[in-house]
């Protein structure tokens, strides 16, 4: 997972230094995205997973959007046969900051999160949260680019954290 976590900090670094472009950023209405990173707990028995994030939501100018999303926080594995599958939907209040094509964001809002014990497919915890993140999008038109760090405080499922990078598309 180390060689996960260095390509998710690469690609963060490739994002600082494009927000240079000379291009119009999208400020304002709909958008979509996608992205993929790692995920992490802090139960310590169960290894880190890719995970992934889809996702739409609403700039309304610019300094304020609103987003939801489904959130796949992977399956992982606790070393004894266990593997525990973690997924949710989460929806974010964003502040943003916009320097040229650069957006910085920080966002917070509520998630529902769910783990089940895949082998036996009955072990379910469910719990309702405080999310909260921040991150970096770079937008070329109604195209960009996007990394964020999230924390999920759910701690029935081991509050997770997860980065990911990705691209979304306004329209």
């Amino acid at each position: 997972m180390t060689a996960m976590i260095r390509k998710v900090s690469l690609v963060a670094s490739a994002l600082v230094l494009t927000s240079a472009l000379p291009a119009l950023a999208q400020s304002h209405g709909p958008y979509l995205g996608a992205s993929v990173g790692v995920c992490k707990t802090r139960d310590r028995d169960y290894e880190n997973a890719l995970a992934w994030k889809a996702y739409g939501g609403h700039s309304l100018g610019r300094f304020i959007a609103l987003e939801g999303g489904y959130d796949d926080l992977g399956t992982r594995d606790n070393g004894w046969g266990d593997q525990l599958r973690l997924w949710g939907v989460s929806g974010f209040g964003i502040l943003k900051i916009n320097v040229g094509p650069t957006n910085l964001f920080g966002k917070v809002g509520i998630t529902y999160m769910r783990g089940t014990v895949v082998d036996s497919g009955s072990d379910a915890t469910t719990g309702t949260g405080l999310a909260y993140g921040g991150g970096l999008s770079v937008s070329l038109g109604k195209v960009g680019v996007r990394a964020e760090a999230e924390w999920f405080d759910v701690p029935e499922v081991g509050k997770p954290f997860r980065a990911t990078a990705g691209l979304m598309i306004g329209f």
